[in-house]
């Protein structure tokens, strides 16, 4: 098993599953065929990451926002499988500040050559997170987005 992408449908405001295909069809012309598992509520995305990561897969595609991305790294933490965001969430902060394209046509072509990147995880109530970790007002802006 190559790379398989866990898709969020909820992200982006449901906008995800269409992004996902656009890029999938792209990759597609590329000659990559990727598999797509997707999400059905809160902790899937950590679920189906370590059974694929059982599987064998060494790449997998996080189609989502930050919590999918959240998710799926920390339960990839300590193994050898790369993580690649296809940012199709609402905000794409960490997207954004690592420079990854957030068309699907562009993150299309620069999937195969991606330079991989080392991130530190954090932890909070041993939960892992990515990108940042709020509380108080943040947090509840965090909620409501």
């Amino acid at each position: 098993m190559e790379a398989v992408c866990i898709l969020n449908p909820a992200a982006g405001r449901g906008t995800a599953p269409h992004k996902w295909k656009q890029t999938r069809n792209d990759l597609a012309g590329r000659g990559r065929t990727i598999d797509t598992l997707t999400t059905t509520g809160p902790g899937d995305a950590s679920r189906l990451a370590r059974q694929v990561i059982a599987q064998g897969a060494d790449t997998i595609i996080a189609a989502g926002g930050d919590g999918t991305l959240n998710e799926i790294a920390g339960a990839a933490a300590g193994s050898e499988v790369k993580v690649a965001l296809a940012p199709f969430g609402t905000g794409n902060d960490l997207a954004r500040g690592l420079g990854i394209p957030r068309r699907s046509a562009d993150w299309a072509a620069g999937f195969p050559t991606f330079t991989a990147r080392k991130l530190d995880l954090g932890m909070a109530n041993g939960r892992c997170f990515v990108n940042q970790a709020g509380f108080g007002f943040d947090a509840r802006v965090g909620q409501g987005a």
